[in-house]
């Protein structure tokens, strides 16, 4: 594997991950990302013989050096996470709130829903990101029947559309996010979100 940082000279450190033998070929096939930069002698002297197909190299301070430092997240993508932030809890709130229903707490909550979603269809439109675009569509028509059934205190038909709209976001989830080595999770092709800013803006104007 290669390390965003090396290990200290002469410093111990545990080593996790697969025993194999040592093939470039193997290697080429498991890590895909990583190229092996050995002499030539050296990989013929350890070609079949055991290794170590490392996951992780653990310092004595519990330090995995095997972890690529997480950039911090660029105006666009605090923005979009935010969408999501205010996605979750007033989803969650809906859910719980169903079998005792209020409906002025619920109106609140179902318009965060559309708004939220509104601003995510816009940024996958101009991101040109088809299938998370009509997802987040299906979303905001979803959130407009919750709306609706709230007006008129159709729990059931709230209860259903939260259903569906869980779905769409696993759907969505599973396709364009990814978790970062901290446990926190980014939106996939993090580079291209500047620009899908810009073109959000364009779009407005």
């Amino acid at each position: 594997m290669e390390l965003p940082t090396p290990p200290d000279p002469n410093a111990y450190v545990t080593v996790q991950g697969e025993v194999m033998r040592f093939s470039v070929e193997e290697i080429a096939k498991r890590a895909r990302t990583y190229t092996i930069d050995l002499p030539a002698d050296v990989v013929a002297k350890w070609q079949g013989r055991p290794a170590v197909l490392a996951t992780a190299v653990v310092t004595s301070a519990l330090v995995d050096l095997a972890k690529k430092p997480i950039p911090p997240m660029t105006p666009a993508e605090v923005a979009f996470s935010q969408f999501m932030k205010t996605i979750n809890p007033a989803f969650l709130a809906i859910r719980g709130g169903l079998d005792a229903p209020d409906a002025v707490q619920l109106t609140d909550h179902v318009a965060a829903l559309k708004t939220s979603f509104a601003n995510v269809e816009a940024f996958f439109k101009a991101r040109g990101t088809e299938d998370a675009m009509k997802w987040a569509g299906d979303a905001l028509k979803l959130a407009t029947t919750m709306e609706q059934g709230v007006a008129f205190a159709k729990w059931e038909d709230v209860k259903t559309s939260a259903g569906a709209l869980q779905q769409l976001c696993s759907a969505c989830h599973t396709q364009h996010r990814e978790r970062m080595d901290d446990g926190s999770y980014r939106i996939k092709g993090g580079a291209g979100i500047a620009q899908t800013y810009g073109n959000m803006k364009n779009m407005k104007k």
